[in-house]
């Protein structure tokens, strides 16, 4: 997949297919699945804002310091300068998973897990991609934000 695109674009996109899920598989507590569910509805959220080209969709749900790591570090404003380009597409996102785990007494710390593919294309190149993800999400003022995350993706089998 790295060889699609450059690297901090293809975090972006590594970053929109992490978050295309939608549906928690996790078995929890009501308020923790209140949580969780928030979470999913901020992911698909985050899809939106990649389809509409829309940064104010992506805006609220990162913190200021976000650091997300692939082959490198990618920061809120990368991110937001990706939701901009309008050469990139989403034809199509399945969630295979998304597993999110609230914790602590204040319920304000999560941590989301799950693995996605996504079918698009990217300055005129088509990609399928796979991507299994590991991110941490903070509660604040009542509102989840992503703090912190770590991807693998790669290109799915037959593709370059």
């Amino acid at each position: 997949m790295r060889g699609l695109m450059p690297t901090r674009t293809t975090l972006s996109t590594a970053l929109l297919v992490v978050l295309a899920g939608c549906k928690s598989t996790a078995v929890q507590t009501s308020g923790a699945a209140v949580d969780s569910a928030a979470i999913a509805k901020a992911h698909e959220q985050w899809i939106r804002a990649f389809q509409q080209h829309d940064p104010t969709l992506i805006e609220p749900l990162l913190a200021d310091d976000l650091v997300y790591y692939g082959l490198e570090p990618f920061t809120k404003q990368h991110l937001i300068a990706h939701v901009r380009d309008t050469s990139f597409t989403l034809a199509s996102v399945s969630q295979h998973e998304l597993r999110v785990r609230v914790l602590g007494s204040a319920r304000d710390v999560a941590v989301a897990t799950g693995s996605v593919n996504a079918k698009g294309r990217r300055a005129g190149e088509a990609f399928d991609l796979r991507n299994h993800y590991t991110e941490v999400w903070v509660k604040h003022g009542g509102r989840w934000r992503c703090v912190a995350g770590q991807e693998v993706t790669w290109p799915v089998k037959g593709q370059s």
